[in-house]
Formats: C-alpha cells, sequence, structure tokens
C-alpha cells in the first residue's frame, strides 16, 4: 500500500504534507490490521469462561441428584472450554503483538528511508 501511494505522489510543495500523510495511512490500516487479533485476545478468554460457567449449573445439579457421570462429564466440558478460550487469547496475545512489532519497525524504517531519500523536509 505504502509503496503504491508513494509512486502517484508528486515533487511539489505540498509533497512532504502528502508524504506524512500516506505514512499515517499506512499507520492506520496496520492499526486496523492488529484490531482483529487484539478483538480475539479478549474474546477468547470470555467465551472460555461462558463455557465453563453455563455447564456448571447442570453440573451441580447432578451433584446434588447424585449422578456421579453427568457431574464428571459437565465439569470435563467446562473445564476443556476453559483451557481453549485461554488457548485462543494466548495465541491471539503473541500473534499480535509479533505483528505489533513488525508494523513498528516496518513505520521506523519507511520514516528512515523517506528521510534519506527526501531529506528533512
Amino acid at each position: 500500500m505504502f509503496l503504491n501511494g508513494l509512486s502517484t505522489l508528486s515533487n511539489d510543495k505540498q509533497f512532504p504534507i502528502r508524504l506524512e500523510r500516506l505514512i499515517q495511512a499506512y499507520n492506520a490500516e496496520t492499526a486496523g490490521e492488529l484490531e482483529r487479533t487484539r478483538t480475539m485476545v479478549r474474546i477468547g478468554p470470555m467465551l472460555g469462561l461462558m463455557g465453563t460457567l453455563i455447564p456448571m449449573g447442570p453440573a451441580l445439579l447432578a451433584l446434588t441428584q447424585g449422578d456421579i457421570d453427568a457431574l464428571a462429564s459437565n465439569l470435563i466440558f467446562a473445564f476443556g472450554t476453559t483451557v481453549l478460550g485461554l488457548l485462543v487469547g494466548a495465541i491471539a496475545y503473541v500473534i499480535t503483538t509479533l505483528r505489533q512489532h513488525w508494523y513498528d519497525r516496518d513505520i521506523d524504517d519507511i520514516r528512515y528511508i523517506c528521510e534519506m531519500l527526501f531529506g528533512g523536509e
């Protein structure tokens, strides 16, 4: 995206302003890309908690009725969804952190290259 936008810029008085705007647009685009995985960081554990709490009702009911098999199966499902939700959140967090680092380096490199090519405009 950045290189395509850079090729369309004309070298006039407004060039530094347009170049800065292009860098800001790239920065906004990368922020949008990161927002998807940031959402998964939050939603994964929430869904895991819901998956834990929902089967706890039937598990407690089975406990009061002495049905150990139903209790065990509901607890296995409940704790399995907890682990799955936390796993989704952890993986999304790692992906988000790595991508943030890559995008930050990209922006730094873009600014450096523009400074070297076009001067301190």
